[in-house]
């Protein structure tokens, strides 16, 4: 007798677990399904074949072309351009994604994509305009176009690629090692001086 009460207690229990771990599950984040959890993807441009990239940042446009021998600046092809800080500029357009889309729209300035904060020209295989405007009021994602008369909210990550200002893509000179320098000469107005060291 008392085993069988015991068996019934266990098969209580079993079945009050059972009911709780399916509740849990349905209201655990982390089941989303991976479509819902990473977004949707609008556009994905390979930046190894992007020719051309300008981008507006506060009211100034950076440009760049890319050639046979690497990317140089379009108003001063003197310009010592960083190839690694413009690439990764670039992989952010390799595949951005939506949290959300907001189809048809007719009215552009509710979002701030008549005068956006960023407006980003890619030439690729075709030419692509990006625009960037507003951040949304929960804070966090910004409202995209691609010229589709749609609508995207995107993370942030998209326009702090494009936050980049001209110099922040300049090529800085490599100081040499001092401990390799054996003479240096400093030149003036009015004195030379040379002076030759020699390491211990």
């Amino acid at each position: 007798m008392k085993r069988g009460k015991k068996l019934i207690f266990l098969l209580a229990v079993l079945i009050v677990l059972t009911g709780v771990t399916s509740i849990c599950l349905r209201l655990n984040p982390d089941d989303l399904d991976d479509e819902e959890e990473e977004g949707t993807v609008i556009l994905s441009i390979d930046s190894g074949d992007v020719t051309e990239i300008s981008w507006t940042i506060e009211g100034e446009q950076l440009e760049f072309m890319r050639s046979e021998d690497g990317w140089t600046y379009a108003k001063d092809s003197e310009f010592p351009v960083n190839t690694a800080a413009l690439e990764l500029v670039l992989s952010a357009l390799n595949e951005i994604t939506s949290s959300k889309t907001i189809e048809a729209v007719t009215d552009m300035s509710e979002y701030g994509l008549d005068a956006p904060a960023y407006i980003i020209t890619v030439d690729e295989t075709e030419t692509y305009e990006i625009l960037i405007g507003n951040e949304t009021s929960m804070g966090g994602e910004y409202y995209l176009s691609i010229g589709d008369g749609n609508v995207y909210l995107v993370d942030s990550s998209v326009p702090e690629s494009f936050s980049s200002d001209l110099y922040t893509l300049v090529q800085k000179e490599t100081l040499p090692d001092m401990t390799e320098i054996q003479q240096f000469t400093i030149e003036g107005a009015d004195c030379q001086m040379a002076s030759v060291y020699t390491p211990n």
